[in-house]
């Protein structure tokens, strides 16, 4: 079986969701080119006020 949106355009908020992933690994780059990855890791991945992310479906 293959997920809907993989062969489709995803819904709004997991476009939203991949879209401020990409911001917030762009954010972090430049401390992973500097070979500071513990620290490029731990700002990416530590938790702030946002919601679940990938993988919610809402009905658009």
């Amino acid at each position: 079986a293959v997920t809907p949106w993989v062969l489709g355009r995803a819904s709004r908020g997991d476009e939203d969701a991949i879209l401020d992933a990409i911001a917030r690994a762009l954010q972090v780059l430049p401390l992973a080119v500097a070979g500071e990855f513990n620290e490029a890791m731990k700002r990416l991945h530590t938790a702030e006020s946002r919601d679940s992310g990938l993988g919610t479906r809402d009905s658009d």
